[in-house]
């Protein structure tokens, strides 16, 4: 309910961020409880390979893939939008970057179609493009948010990215070091056993990355509320412009109106004047005629 009550298309995004917080939580609830993980930071994908929990999260993963493409498709033709007036970044860049973010979005689709012990080599390579793309997607964001300062964002919103496209990347680079450091693939780990420091630090750093991308997404609510405002406002101002537009034509029509009747007037003057001169002029004569 209060999503549908936000103005502009804002409720996109904040669809997205419930909506994949939500995959996550579930997905790691039920596997939790079915006793399939260790509570203890699993492998988001952990929490997504057995059933029940592989359902919900394939569901709700590629329902989160769909919603991010729509909200990044948003967010291109918004800075297209801005950049008509403004100038601020090449067009080629900006399509770029919806093309990366799609590219994430793809991976993620791998990742829920293919589950991590069917399919490994598959859902990791879908892995590394999701996670890869997102963080060069929102690393290219961030940028972008720079550089239409001040006119479309503030400083501090553009901080608030910077520093979660920070914390991102640096929270990738371990994930992906770690992971390659484990020798075999499972999901019910156990404190103690070979590899399982690699697996708890990959996972942690996982987990950051992937909340990462959700409070990124979280810092678009507010532009996109300005979306249908601004076309509001430009419908406001157009259809000002159009009245000031008519009243200014019917000022004109009637001004040259009057101009025509007062020429006209002046012509009817000229033209009384000559004749009560000529009636002058010609009267003596015609009294003189008459007495005769």
């Amino acid at each position: 309910m209060l999503l549908c009550c936000m103005p502009g298309v804002a409720f996109v995004p904040a669809l997205l961020v419930c909506w994949s917080s939500a995959a996550f939580i579930i997905s790691y609830v039920i596997a939790v409880l079915a006793g399939h993980v260790e509570p203890l930071v699993p492998y988001i994908s952990d929490t997504g390979t057995k059933p029940p929990e592989s359902g919900v999260f394939g569901f709700m993963i590629n329902i989160s893939a769909l919603l991010a493409s729509i909200t990044m498709y948003i967010r291109y033709l918004l800075i297209e939008k801005q950049n008509e007036s403004s100038h601020f970044v090449r067009s080629s860049c900006n399509m770029f970057t919806l093309c990366v973010g799609l590219m994430g979005c793809t991976g993620m689709g791998i990742v829920a179609t293919f589950q991590e012990l069917a399919v490994p080599s598959v859902h990791d390579i879908g892995a590394l493009v999701a996670f890869g793309s997102g963080v060069v997607y929102i690393t290219l964001q961030s940028i972008i948010s720079y550089k239409s300062c001040p006119r479309w964002n503030t400083y501090f919103v553009c901080h608030i990215r910077m520093a979660i496209s920070a914390i991102s990347c640096i929270a990738f680079i371990p994930m992906i070091v770690f992971a390659s450091k484990i020798s075999m693939t499972k999901i019910d780990w156990t404190p103690g056993e070979k590899d399982y420091t690699y697996h708890f630090m990959s996972a942690i750093c996982e987990w950051t990355v992937a909340f990462g991308f959700i409070f990124f997404f979280l810092t678009f609510i507010r532009d996109f509320q300005e979306v249908g405002r601004s076309e509001m406002r430009r419908n406001m101002e157009r259809g000002e412009r159009e009245s000031q537009r008519q009243v200014s034509e019917a000022s004109r029509r009637s001004w040259r109106k009057q101009k025509e009747q007062m020429a006209n007037n002046e012509h009817l003057g000229i033209f009384s004047a000559c004749g009560i001169q000529l009636a002058v002029q010609d009267f003596p004569a015609f009294w003189v005629s008459t007495q005769l």
